[in-house]
């Protein structure tokens, strides 16, 4: 579990030149998304989640984390010079918000990850392979029951949605619990 007290000399040094070019230099709630952000980044995540840095927030932190994650959800024009709420790509800021997915992005990050969904949509086409319909919610359960942990409604979610698919993609930071949700997908297509 990443540490989001602790940061690294580059988080520090990125998230000052961000809010100083800004005018929010003295904005410590930027300040600490900005660095919770780039030490996402330095743990090889393509975004924050914001939510989960709430979550593992230490205790001194903490109030920071939430109130940035209100403003993000509530006001997001409060910082309107650093971040790009309306994830729009003809958009110059530097950090991209977006509300769906709760996730805080570099703008570099969200134009690739937006670039390679769409070349796999426009390569794949019809992902569906023939003669395979979608699998009783009977067999996912007992897949799910076998390979999934209890609480994780997005794996048993993902491993519905690969049924039968050409390609997929599964995705998350370490320990997430990517293997787990393969190796049941894997069980429910034999």
């Amino acid at each position: 579990m990443p540490n989001y007290t602790e940061y690294s000399p580059l988080a520090n040094a990125f998230a000052e030149m961000v809010a100083r070019r800004a005018g929010l230099a003295d904005d410590a709630t930027l300040l600490a998304l900005l660095k919770a952000l780039t030490h996402s980044m330095e743990e090889s995540h393509s975004a924050l989640d914001v939510q989960a840095w709430c979550a593992q927030a230490k205790e001194n932190e903490l109030p920071l984390a939430q109130k940035a994650l209100e403003i993000l959800r509530e006001t997001p024009e409060q910082w309107n010079t650093v971040v790009d709420a309306q994830d729009r790509d003809d958009d110059i800021r530097p950090v991209v918000w977006c509300q769906r997915t709760g996730l805080l992005y570099l703008r570099k990050y969200r134009q690739a990850e937006k670039a390679i969904g769409a070349f796999v949509r426009q390569r794949l086409g019809n992902n569906r392979l023939p003669g395979y319909d979608t699998p009783s919610e009977e067999a996912v359960q007992a897949v799910s029951r076998n390979f999934l942990s209890a609480e994780s409604e997005a794996q048993r979610r993902a491993v519905q949605a690969a049924y039968g698919k050409r390609l997929g993609m599964v995705t998350g930071g370490p320990g997430t619990g990517k293997t787990t949700t393969l190796g049941a997908i894997l069980a429910l297509e034999l």
